[in-house]
């Protein structure tokens, strides 16, 4: 290749094509990537479970004494992603990638040691650093689902109530144009009840469940009432079969966007109450886990 013509394809880059398929590109590796790994991490669990009389591992020497230093260093630096949320910028790196990070070796750490401790206890120190370590995880799943419910995605953008209401409106303009006036005042109902889920915890949770169950039952009645108003309005707009069917996926897709949306209204003052709860009962847990961790580590070495 002549060496203008390389100047000039260095100096004009990829294509818009090439650019916008290397972006999609990354966005799926991105969305695969957390279930990925969660699928490895739960596979390992499996693997080590099941074989765990087989494994060759011993908790004092070699390869099994050095899982539970990693695992350990692991959950200590958990610690960084509080710190940076706390102490800003003196700790380097953004509050997403030590949340990330937080997230992925409140995995990992567990992991290691469950391999270091061959998958059960042999002493009452180890039982208890064990059963510390493993509510910990658990109490860190619950946190990240409601997380989930409250944030988007690993940005920790919050979102607000108010967002959630155009979400809700926005979807129902979207039914809008399949749907007759009496499935309507049907859906508008139906976020009426969203906006309404008030009260205690208890009660707030169990309206929402109850409106999640109510639009469950509703739905294949509607999906009913709104074939019916399309095969109207294709006699009346001579379509094709073709785009009847295709109106009629488009509107059940509306639909169910329509419910989602009701939905995340209908959850999100439970969600934020709960992850307020969480948050208080987190953090002891894990000075917990490092108080049994430190008394474990000094009965081994010590006798």
């Amino acid at each position: 290749m002549p060496a203008r013509v390389s100047a000039f394809i260095s100096e004009i880059g990829p294509s818009p094509a090439v650019r916008l398929a290397a972006g999609r590109l990354a966005t799926a590796a991105a969305a695969l990537l957390p279930s990925a790994t969660g699928l490895g991490i739960a596979g390992a669990l499996i693997v080590g479970y099941r074989e765990r009389a087989h494994l060759g591992i011993r908790p004092d020497l070699g390869v099994g004494y050095w899982l539970g230093i990693v695992g350990a260093g692991m959950m200590l630096v958990l610690l960084a992603y509080p710190l940076r949320k706390r102490f800003g910028r003196a700790i380097p790196g953004s509050v997403g990638f030590w949340f990330r990070f937080h997230m992925l070796l409140g995995l990992l750490g567990p992991l290691a040691i469950l391999y270091h401790a061959r998958f059960r206890y042999d002493a009452l120190n180890s039982g208890v650093a064990l059963a510390a370590m493993l509510i910990v995880a658990g109490s860190g799943i619950v946190g990240r689902y409601f997380h989930r419910h409250l944030y988007r995605g690993y940005r920790l953008q919050h979102i607000e109530a108010s967002e959630l209401g155009d979400t809700v409106m926005a979807a129902r303009a979207a039914v809008k144009e399949d749907a007759d006036d009496s499935v309507l005042a049907e859906l508008a109902a139906f976020a009426a009840r969203a906006a309404d889920v008030r009260g205690s915890l208890p009660v707030t949770i169990a309206k929402a469940l109850v409106l999640t169950l109510a639009m469950r039952l509703r739905k294949p009645a509607l999906l009913h009432e709104i074939d019916q108003h399309l095969a109207q309005v294709a006699i009346e707009r001579g379509w094709l079969k073709a785009d009847l069917r295709q109106h009629r996926r488009d509107a059940a897709h509306h639909l169910d966007s329509y419910f989602r949306a009701v939905r995340s209204a209908a959850t999100y003052g439970a969600f934020e109450r709960l992850f307020a709860l969480w948050h208080h009962l987190h953090l002891p847990l894990f000075g917990f886990l490092v108080l049994a961790a430190i008394t474990h580590v000094v009965a081994v070495h010590l006798y």
